[in-house]
């Protein structure tokens, strides 16, 4: 198993090697899931009234081995640097997941000799992860009425009318399957050819509604997250709120299973809008690929 920590603010990375930095253990599906439940006065059994799902802990020990004593001691003094508790780690697996962590208490090293020499230092951390889910470290990328290329080879371009290198297919209805068994937020992104009124972005599967109340120009890009705890609306960079109408409107997620999207603008512009939609396949544990 290759894994790696980088801290998200400095940027600083460690890589479990299997020579400097040597993974012994590596402990990450222990999430709890709370079921509430209640009961009327001579009911048979009870019926749930909620769910809900706990942060991850992770557990990870290791040795750090070194030439010399020397190199031991700036190795630790990495490591003790890397993994500060106030600050976001990524930890990833395989080159393929990763999962956001805080650090719960400082490095913990070997105390006796048999742990703590001038060859190799134990070492124990233990995470917290508040998402709890693992995603996949490159995001899926789907979009909406996509250019269709017009190229065909051999190629011969006229010279007096020249030739249309591609066309926007006419079908407002785009659909994917999320294998994943978890609702995603995920990043849209809206940028237009001309002028665009109020555009709303429907997903049939669940017959909710992303209402905008914002007229795009062409050199305009406006973004959406609707990931739980990082929500934003901006255009050209600048937080705007009000683009948003709560009043009617659904933060869109990503369903599990097959998901079905399609949009509209108040100025029957649907094809000068060009959206994308950027989200991370998540998954509970990802045990089958550590082994």
């Amino acid at each position: 198993m290759k894994l790696q920590i980088i801290n998200t603010v400095t940027n600083a990375t460690i890589t479990f090697d299997d020579k400097s930095y040597v993974l012994n253990n590596f402990q990450a599906d222990n999430t709890k899931v709370t079921h509430n439940t209640s009961k009327t006065i001579k009911e048979i059994g009870e019926y749930l009234t909620a769910s809900s799902v706990s942060s991850r802990e992770i557990d990870l020990m290791g040795y750090i081995i070194g030439e010399s004593k020397a190199d031991l001691l700036n190795k630790q003094h990495k490591l003790m640097n890397l993994i500060n508790p106030l600050q976001t780690l990524t930890i990833i697996v395989n080159n393929s997941f990763q999962i956001e962590v805080k650090a719960l208490q400082t490095v913990q090293w070997g105390a006796t000799w048999d742990n703590n020499n001038d060859q190799f230092i134990k070492f124990s951390i233990t995470f917290l992860a508040p998402n709890t889910v693992w995603r996949d470290i490159y995001p899926t990328l789907i979009d909406f009425s996509p250019w269709v290329d017009g190229l065909i080879f051999p190629i011969s371009i006229p010279e007096d009318t020249g030739m249309i290198f591609g066309h926007k297919t006419r079908n407002l209805y785009t659909s994917f399957f999320n294998p994943s068994n978890i609702k995603l937020g995920a990043k849209f992104t809206l940028t237009c050819l001309a002028e665009v009124t109020n555009p709303s972005i429907i997903n049939l599967s669940t017959h909710e509604e992303m209402n905008l109340d914002v007229t795009l120009q062409p050199a305009d890009e406006l973004i959406i997250i609707t990931d739980f705890n990082k929500k934003s609306v901006t255009l050209n960079g600048e937080s705007k709120w009000k683009i948003f109408k709560f009043l009617n409107s659904k933060w869109l997620t990503i369903q599990p299973g097959e998901n079905t999207f399609t949009y509209k603008t108040e100025n029957n512009s649907e094809l000068m809008l060009n959206i994308q939609v950027e989200f991370y396949q998540s998954y509970w544990g990802v045990s089958k690929w550590l082994n």
